[in-house]
């Protein structure tokens, strides 16, 4: 069977897609759920593509200081383990396990930490500069800010590490390498 070339590319009809949100908001759950559902099944029956429902937060967050200390407390925990993971991998630079890999491990665990310390100092400076802090959240505070801070100064001194071990075991130039004769 052969074609007849009519010179003309074919014309490709272009179908509209229409999307369409709906929010809804009550505080009676049960007909809420229930007029998602009959949206839900009629969209269905006409055969088109359905998404959700996706429920909303109810609950306002509380910006007491309580949940401020709490959410200190945890940056600084989250912060103070990326720092050790650094450490560790920091330690084996130079070794029998350094690699292109564990370079690239270094980076991105020291751009996590680096992330997780300005979103930590972020937090503590904003509430330690609250004059309404109670007395003995500021005291936490103050702790989490100095716990902040030695972490940071681990970071800093393994950062300046991993740098002079870079320059005197490069893996680009490897005349510095120790040969073991171990592969």
């Amino acid at each position: 069977m052969a074609f007849k070339d009519t010179g003309k590319a074919p014309v490709e009809t272009e179908v509209a897609i229409h999307r369409i949100r709906i929010t809804l908001t009550s505080r009676n759950v049960k007909s809420l759920e229930k007029v998602c559902a009959d949206l839900i099944r009629g969209a269905k029956e006409k055969n088109l593509k359905v998404k959700g429902p996706v429920r909303m937060p109810t609950k306002v967050g509380d910006e007491g200081s309580a949940g401020a200390v709490a959410d200190g407390k945890a940056l600084v925990d989250s912060l103070m383990r990326v720092v050790a993971c650094y450490r560790q991998l920091a330690s084996c630079v130079g070794g029998c396990t350094d690699s292109l890999k564990l370079w690239e491990e270094l980076r991105q665990t020291r751009g996590k930490a680096q992330d997780l310390a300005s979103a930590t100092c972020r937090h503590l400076t904003a509430h330690l500069r609250d004059r309404s802090l109670p007395q003995e959240d500021r005291k936490e505070m103050e702790l989490l800010w100095v716990a902040f801070s030695c972490s940071l100064e681990l970071l800093h001194v393994d950062m300046c590490k991993v740098f002079n071990m870079g320059d005197v075991f490069s893996l680009a130039n490897t005349q510095n390498l120790v040969k073991t004769g171990l592969q």
